[in-house]
């Protein structure tokens, strides 16, 4: 197998590069029986309240990588089960409302960011950034409702939109966008680029990208601001050659 030729100086614009040469290795045989071995130890309720729930092990596309949908599923009915144990153990501590919804929030919020660490194809991540934007609703939702019912929650409420704008961060640098940098978007694909600069910013900020509603701080929403122009430059850079190439 011939090596990679990289140019002195490594890349210029300091991102990771993308391609063939990081994607993940296929699985072996032995895994496979590691992972099947696994799935038979579940606990039975995940198997009872989800009867639906596809039970075959992760398998190598022919694009080479990696379908992970059982893994998710397995991944959110955890979350569930420990989501529901938590708000439980909460109400015995005698923590308000408001406190439970907050904290059923972060739990929801940390088994998504977890399911982006992972390797999963662009249809995947697509799929994991529509799951935020429902997230997102509830969590503007609670804000709402923290500010209009009781000011000395402000600490919970921000410790909340703190761990959002990391989730949104993360999903800009992960997938199809994976990266030292979030909102990198000069190696994506027009799809890519595409779905997130018509669909997944103005779909938690609205066409304007207004990010008054969340609470955020003002480099968070300059942050959020930056990501935009990018995406957006990026498809009027492709609107444009595309033009150029009718005439």
């Amino acid at each position: 197998m011939a090596s990679r030729k990289v140019k002195p100086g490594g890349f210029k614009d300091g991102n990771l590069p993308q391609g063939k040469f990081n994607r993940k290795k296929p699985i072996s045989k032995a895994q496979k029986e590691e992972e099947r071995n696994r799935r038979k130890k579940l606990p039975g309720y995940l198997l009872d309240e989800h009867k639906t729930m596809p039970m075959t092990i992760s398998h190598v596309s022919n694009k080479g990588t990696v379908d992970n949908s059982s893994e998710e599923a397995i991944t959110e009915a955890t979350a569930s089960s420990e989501g529901r144990d938590q708000v439980q153990n909460s109400k015995k501590d005698g923590c308000n409302e408001d406190e439970i919804l907050h904290k059923g929030l972060k739990i929801r919020i940390r088994k998504l960011d977890d399911q982006f660490s992972k390797e999963v194809s662009t249809f995947s991540w697509i799929k994991l950034c529509n799951n935020l934007k429902l997230l997102a609703v509830d969590v503007r939702t609670a804000v709402a409702e923290s500010k209009r019912s009781n000011e000395s929650q402000n600490g919970l409420t921000m410790d909340l939109v703190n761990s959002l704008f990391l989730l949104i961060q993360h999903s800009l640098q992960s997938g199809p966008l994976k990266g030292s940098k979030p909102g990198y978007f000069k190696r994506s694909s027009p799809r890519v680029n595409g779905f997130v600069y018509g669909k997944y910013l103005p779909g938690l900020f609205g066409e304007t990208i207004e990010c008054s509603d969340y609470c955020f701080s003002e480099n968070q929403s300059k942050a959020i601001k930056s990501w935009f122009k990018r995406v957006q430059v990026q498809c009027q850079k492709k609107q444009q050659s595309i033009k150029r190439l009718s005439k």
